[in-house]
């Protein structure tokens, strides 16, 4: 049986694991966004100076 201490401690944990996982979630779209926008950034800038395919 577990005590309203432990249930509490356990609730808290978790509380603070689901935070983590939403903040590493949301660091993780960012920089694949970042990354996105840096690609479509170079991709421009090569499409000015390539020759048109044929």
């Amino acid at each position: 049986m577990t005590t309203p201490a432990t249930a509490r401690r356990v609730l808290l944990a978790a509380a603070l694991a689901a935070t983590v996982a939403v903040a590493a979630a949301a660091t993780a779209i960012w920089h694949l966004q970042q990354v996105r926008r840096d690609m479509s950034a170079a991709l421009a800038a090569c499409e000015c100076c390539e020759e048109p395919e044929r």
